[in-house]
């Protein structure tokens, strides 16, 4: 506790103790009066008239005089000297805790700065591994498409007489490597014949015969290898009887496929062969006939 409120509490101390003793006095005077007297002549009389007792009034005046003059009291060089020390540190802190502030609020700002431009780089690492991934995509497409091996049909040739239709188709090979296990499935048909730059004649009826299935092991890069066919009379009998109007030309219809040398890329495609400009004919008096296929791609993969 400090000095004021030691003295204001002694003071109120007294002024309880004081009324206390007060309350205590006897009333009846008179019965107490001969031993007063006994007492007051025993007694020497050297003070006759003795001071009162300090009433309460000037007790409290006292207690506010020591307040006033310890208020009053001057501080010491030392006091001084620790009070400014006081405030120097007070305003010390002030002026360090705004400049905190500042920079605590531009660490907050740099900090989301920073995890901005974190997200965007991690967003333009995402774009460009998307890209190298397409360009590697791209670079292998284009590194297989340069090597594989693509195979087509340049050509044949036929002949048809009373033993039946017989023939071959040349492939070829133009790619920079092998096709692996070629196949080529031929089917025989008839169409209107043309002569002069018009056709001769109705469509004939398409006709199902059985086709012709041929397999080679390997055509090497630049290599041509030749597919043998052939039907006999029986086999397309319909279409001989056709052919006997001269109003008609067979038509050979050729779906070639192979692999390559890259695992599920296949090379696939479907030409259509036919002796066009001219027609064929067969009648007793004109027991053979042969000539040139020509190829029409009509499909390719």
């Amino acid at each position: 506790m400090s000095k004021c409120a030691w003295i204001i509490a002694i003071a109120l101390g007294l002024n309880i103790c004081l009324a206390n003793l007060a309350r205590a006095q006897p009333v009846d005077e008179n019965a107490r009066g001969g031993d007063r007297a006994t007492e007051r002549q025993q007694q020497p009389s050297a003070d006759i008239n003795p001071a009162p007792p300090p009433s309460i009034q000037d007790l409290l005046q006292r207690i506010a005089g020591a307040l006033e003059a310890g208020n009053d009291k001057p501080e010491s060089d030392a006091e001084r000297e620790r009070a400014k020390r006081d405030l120097s540190a007070q305003e010390a802190m002030a002026k360090w805790a705004k400049w905190m502030l500042i920079a605590t609020s531009a660490s907050v700002i740099i900090g989301g700065f920073s995890l901005f431009l974190i997200w965007r780089t991690v967003i333009y690492a995402k774009q460009a591994a998307v890209a190298a991934h397409a360009t590697v995509n791209v670079s292998k497409e284009i590194g297989v498409a340069q090597t594989r091996s693509y195979i087509s049909v340049i050509g044949g040739g036929f002949i048809l007489n009373k033993g039946g239709y017989s023939g071959f188709i040349d492939v070829s090979n133009s790619g920079h490597s092998p096709a692996v296990n070629p196949k080529i499935e031929v089917t025989i048909n008839l169409a209107e014949a043309w002569f002069g730059g018009a056709t001769m004649g109705a469509k004939p009826p398409h006709r199902d015969i059985q086709p012709f299935v041929g397999k080679k092991d390997k055509i090497q890069p630049g290599e041509t290898s030749r597919f043998y066919f052939f039907w006999t009379k029986e086999q397309i009998a319909e279409i001989f009887d056709l052919l006997n109007h001269g109003r008609n030309t067979v038509v050979l219809t050729c779906k070639l496929s192979s692999e390559t040398i890259y695992p599920k890329v296949v090379d696939k495609g479907a030409w259509q062969l036919t002796n066009y400009p001219g027609f064929v004919r067969v009648t007793d008096e004109s027991r053979v006939a042969e000539g040139v296929l020509y190829p029409r791609q009509s499909q390719k993969k």
